[in-house]
């Protein structure tokens, strides 16, 4: 019998020590979730993040007006690179650099059959098969 009142004081005791425990625990939690709660805390942390995301974007606007800046200075100079002092286009290697407004169309050679082509020449002349043809008959 001595037996089972040990076991029955030691269970309680295990009982009430782990209530006791579970309580602080709980109280604690509590104590910090209403510290975090609090509307100043909710406050300076909403705070924190706009600052944050505002400080972010405006860093990215920031460089991407400088990457703007960088490359449209880039590419001016390149335009006057390709020019003399007189404003005059330089000659490039880009076949259309050497085609002057108002120059004939024969002048043009892009690589493209229609630019040589003539007035009245057959499509077959220029690569297009015959148009009389059948969508899907073989020739």
């Amino acid at each position: 019998m001595t037996r089972r009142l040990r076991w029955l004081a030691a269970g309680a005791l295990g009982g009430a020590a782990g209530a006791l425990w579970a309580r602080r625990r709980f109280e604690e939690a509590r104590g910090e979730l209403a510290r975090r709660l609090a509307p100043s805390s909710v406050a300076s942390g909403v705070a924190n993040g706009v600052r944050c995301k505002v400080e972010g974007a405006s860093a990215r606007v920031r460089a991407a007006i400088i990457e703007g800046r960088d490359q449209a200075r880039r590419r001016e100079g390149e335009l006057r690179a390709n020019h003399d002092d007189r404003g005059q286009r330089v000659e490039l290697g880009n076949p259309m650099s050497r085609v002057e407004l108002g120059d004939p169309i024969s002048k043009v050679d892009l690589g493209d059959p229609l630019a040589k082509a003539e007035l009245g020449d057959p499509p077959a002349r220029l690569g297009l098969g015959d148009p009389r043809a059948k969508v899907g008959s073989e020739p």
